[in-house]
């Protein structure tokens, strides 16, 4: 009997199968052309690099409301209006921020940053600049640095180095030791200036940093009072803008580096008096996520959310953060898929299970429109049986270099789960020269900083497509002449199979 039974169930599930509308006549629908056009307008100067609150932002989210708006999909669910869900968050915005000598001034994010990216400096220090060679303890012995601010080099002397305190993450952040900040807060320094070893690396970070740390938000309430606030972390500088600032020449510099490499005693240079000044604004800033909402057959099987973030950086001085692979080229697949599932159904091959193509805002920001969506669900997350995030699939890595036919597809389901053997089945059903990745990490940690890790830390099921990052990575020349579009279109035929196998399984 139980053979029977048995028997009976894999006849079902291949009725079932069969039952499941084709989706391989639709995969060709996607094309490198229309993938092109989203790009190239959503990385236009016209959009001024898409910062959450700014007018590029806005600008962009009509773009993708007007794309949906195209489409049969339902646009007004529970209380959000015409394709729109919107929220306020808070900001922190870096108004100016300066360090001047009698022989130079530099300035945030042009010649220097701050170690944290959240550091809360505010306000002005007038004192005295201090070498302290390379700001070991014992360097500060018959020193009194009170009240003062102390300047050295990154590392430790030559006699016992170690490798750099930097450590490049795979999503292209770079973290710091800060036990010598602490050493200088200790002997009563106010703030502390580090000299950084890669002089090159100095200057792209900060580029790469400064529009993310010149406006900070949260849905937090900020404290707004005016008033001094202490630095938390190190000033970071180049080796020429060090020079600058104590008034040698980097040739002096080099000189009593290598001098201070050696063991010896910090090489005396004369103190100079030093201004260290900066103000911030805080401001409501209104902003959005866009959405579109295809009812499944039996929507009773739960919910699938397919997210691309469509903000970026903005614009810092006159350079625009264009972020064409990061991450129009997620939101052109978004609206591509959302197309062709809505071919589809208006032909009547539905999915079973809904699909909710959701455009989110704020991910620059600390992924604050995927935060606010889970916290606030249109549909209870609950319900959700899967979130698949699509973040720069237009570019290779360093990696991979110019063979660009990969994506890496990370989950935090297993590889002996459903869902995996149902994404090796939807990648054999896509007949192009891709070759995914796939990085199912169980219960462990995923891969980058991007909108997925919101509905992680929810409990939902993930699968997130993503290329790597490259050189142009948070830059003003990551721009949409340099995207893959044959590569771009690959992904999203596989993105869409992926759905669709999952929607209607």
């Amino acid at each position: 009997m139980r053979r029977i039974l048995i028997f009976l169930l894999f006849i079902d599930h291949l009725s079932c199968l069969g039952q499941q509308p084709d989706i391989s006549k639709y995969i060709s629908s996607i094309t490198g052309g229309e993938l092109r056009q989203h790009v190239t307008t959503l990385a236009s100067d016209t959009y001024e690099g898409r910062e959450t609150g700014q007018p590029g932002q806005k600008l962009a989210a009509a773009y993708i409301k007007d794309v949906f708006g195209e489409y049969s999909f339902s646009g007004n669910i529970d209380g959000s209006i015409d394709h729109l869900q919107k929220f306020t968050v808070n900001e922190v915005r870096l108004d100016s921020f300066y360090i001047e000598t009698s022989n130079a001034r530099l300035e945030f994010g042009d010649d220097f940053r701050t170690n944290s990216m959240k550091d809360p400096f505010m306000g002005e220090i007038c004192s005295d600049l201090v070498f302290m060679g390379y700001g070991m303890d014992d360097d500060y012995s018959g020193r009194d640095v009170t009240g003062k601010v102390v300047i050295y080099f990154e590392g430790k002397p030559s006699k016992s180095d170690q490798a750099s305190d930097k450590q490049n993450l795979p999503a292209g952040v770079f973290v710091f030791d800060e036990e010598k900040f602490d050493v200088a807060t200790r002997h009563g320094a106010i703030a502390a200036i580090c000299i950084g070893k890669d002089f090159k690396l100095q200057k792209m970070i900060t580029e790469m940093l400064k529009p993310i740390m010149e406006s900070r938000m949260s849905f937090e309430m900020t404290n707004q009072e005016e008033g001094p606030r202490p630095f938390s972390s190190e000033i970071m500088l180049d080796h020429a803008s060090a020079a600058d600032l104590l008034g040698i020449s980097e040739e002096e510099l080099t000189g009593i580096r290598d001098k201070s490499g050696e063991g010896s005693p910090p090489v005396e240079i004369e103190e100079a008096a030093v201004r260290i000044k900066a103000s911030r604004s805080f401001n409501e800033v209104p902003t959005e996520n866009v959405f579109a909402y295809c009812e499944g057959t039996d929507p009773d099987k739960g919910l699938v959310v397919v997210v691309a973030h469509y903000d970026h950086l903005g614009k810092s001085g006159d350079k625009i953060y264009m972020g064409a692979d990061d991450n129009a080229s997620g939101v052109a697949a978004l609206l591509e898929i959302a197309g062709v599932v809505d071919l589809a159904a208006r032909e009547g091959n539905r999915p079973a299970r809904s699909i909710l193509f959701l455009a989110v805002t704020g991910e620059e920001k600390g992924l604050l429109g995927s935060q606010y969506y889970v916290d606030n669900p249109i549909f209870p997350v609950g319900n959700t049986t899967l979130a698949i995030n699509m973040d720069m699939l237009g570019r290779s890595d360093v990696k991979h270099g110019d063979s660009g036919d990969y994506v890496y597809v990370y989950s935090n389901e297993s590889e002996d789960s459903y869902l995996h053997e149902i994404c090796i089945r939807a990648g054999e059903n896509v007949k192009n020269s891709l070759h995914p990745e796939y990085r199912f990490r169980g219960k462990s940690l995923l891969q980058g900083g991007s909108d997925h890790q919101s509905f992680e830390k929810a409990g939902i099921p993930v699968l997130y497509y993503f290329k790597g990052t490259h050189i142009d990575y948070h830059k003003p020349t990551d721009t949409a002449d340099k995207i893959d579009y044959g590569t771009l279109k690959d992904i999203s035929q596989l993105v869409l199979s992926t759905l669709w196998e999952v929607a209607n399984n």
